[in-house]
């Protein structure tokens, strides 16, 4: 739950290793009421956190392509989408985006499943306006984290889940979001097959 003037939102980090081989993720940030930090909380076993650890620095993207979210939240996004180096930096990018935050690690609370990063904006950029608010925009970030979800809530929830939030999509949404939900309703259904599958055997 954000705590009072805190905000979460949802968005695309970008990370990278001391090789610069760049990994790109879906995150929810809480971002400081004042604009001069924000949280993160990756899984311990994810690449966003080795690389946060292993190189202090991040990008966090605010933006309203909820195709690329749902590309990144099922899998390693292949090919990448086009990136930019910061002015001054060795920090990568998203070229096409709404803001970005550069970001370095302040603080670390590492028990549990879930590191809690402490994270120091240090610079910022606006690129594009965001598009505005469509519920079938919500509806795919929903069915993104409910894709990440599979093997952890029961599947009668996220398949009840997703038949409520398809009407937003039919309704409200344009090809982007029409077509990253059926990606999403796919790889939801493939997921659980390979589960009932390995159940069997």
């Amino acid at each position: 739950m954000a705590e009072s003037g805190e905000l979460i939102i949802e968005g695309l980090l970008t990370t990278w290793d001391r090789h610069d081989c760049v990994n790109l993720s879906p995150m929810g940030a809480r971002l400081n009421a004042l604009g001069k930090g924000l949280q993160l909380r990756p899984f311990k076993t994810s690449r966003s956190y080795t690389n946060l650890m292993e190189t202090n620095s991040g990008v966090f993207h605010i933006t309203d392509d909820v195709h690329l979210i749902a590309r990144a939240a099922i899998g390693e996004v292949l090919p990448m989408p086009e990136l930019s180096v910061i002015s001054g930096t060795t920090a990568y990018r998203l070229k096409d985006t709404c803001r970005w935050y550069l970001v370095a690690l302040d603080a670390a609370e590492e028990e549990g499943p879930r590191a809690t990063l402490e994270m120091k904006i240090k610079t910022s950029g606006r690129v594009r306006d965001f598009v505005g608010f469509n519920r079938a925009k919500h509806a795919v970030i929903e069915a993104a984290i409910l894709a990440t979800r599979v093997g952890i809530l029961p599947d009668e929830e996220i398949l009840h889940q997703l038949t409520v939030l398809e009407p937003w999509i039919t309704k409200t949404g344009g090809i982007q979001e029409r077509d990253a939900f059926v990606l999403l309703k796919n790889t939801v259904g493939e997921k659980m097959n390979n589960s009932d599958r390995l159940r069997q055997q």
